[in-house]
């Protein structure tokens, strides 16, 4: 006599779509040898045990060898930065410092930690998270009448007449800062 036994999963019709898609595009993106190893779930069978690690890795992707949660929300913040966060490398430089960030990961830093960005933000707030104030990519562009904001020029600039992308805490949204600023990467895992 055999014992079946299934574990449900519940996952949201976003959630869902993102699984679907990351599943489908990194079968594509393999097949084209371009290096990308997306999570997918774990077939069990009989008796398999139910690991920890197999659950939670269902919403990283790894690119290049560098693991990114998908289902991230607001885990800490760094040590304080202009809008040049790196001359060269800035949104991988930003993931980089949020990977060392001892309030994501349990008190040792995260790997998939990166930095916020504003979906993750809104996630984090309705859920009934505190975001503190600091730098978060937005990944797109807008002009205030004077200087543009765009993410400090992908996060590589450190002047006055560029802007970037800012939580302001106090009043509980979206706002921009100079890039010449010295302000903390907001990192999400």
């Amino acid at each position: 006599m055999g014992i079946d036994i299934k574990i449900k999963i519940d996952l949201t019709p976003t959630q869902k779509r993102i699984m679907r898609g990351a599943v489908v595009g990194g079968v594509v993106i393999g097949a084209l040898g371009l290096g990308l190893a997306v999570a997918t779930p774990k077939q069990w069978k009989m008796n398999d045990p139910l690991a920890a690690a197999d659950i939670n890795s269902l919403g990283i992707v790894v690119k290049n060898g560098h693991p990114y949660s998908l289902r991230a929300t607001y885990c800490g913040k760094t040590a304080s930065t202009t809008g040049q966060v790196t001359v060269t490398n800035g949104y991988a430089g930003a993931k980089s410092q949020c990977e060392g960030v001892t309030t994501c990961g349990g008190g040792v830093g995260s790997p998939s930690a990166h930095m916020c960005t504003g979906d993750e933000i809104l996630r984090s707030v309705q859920v009934g998270l505190t975001v503190d104030d600091g730098w978060y990519a937005a990944g797109n562009y807008a002009n205030n009448g004077g200087n543009s904001i765009y993410d400090c020029k992908g996060w590589t600039s450190n002047s006055l007449s560029d802007d970037g992308s800012f939580w302001n805490s106090s009043q509980n949204r979206p706002a921009y800062d100079h890039c010449s600023s010295s302000d903390q990467i907001l990192c999400c895992d």
